[in-house]
């Protein structure tokens, strides 16, 4: 009986013992793709600012056009 609690008790151990390791590896594999999301944010910002620059300079030589047109 002490027997069969002592390897219900090391395999449960065991387990426990994989549980943490796959817990760990799935940490690492969320930090990777948050650093990854965080460089892709960060790309996203830079164009679309550089797509509001375009737009600015855009909307501003064609208005400069037409005041100087109308003049």
């Amino acid at each position: 009986m002490v027997e069969k609690a002592e390897i219900t008790l090391a395999r449960i151990e065991e387990r426990i013992k994989t549980l943490f390791i796959r817990m760990d590896s799935h940490e690492l594999s969320q930090e990777k793709t948050d650093k990854k999301i965080d460089k892709l944010a960060e790309s996203a910002v830079k164009s679309a600012m550089a797509e509001r620059m375009f737009w600015i300079c855009i909307t501003t030589g064609v208005g400069g056009l037409i005041y100087y047109i109308q003049l």
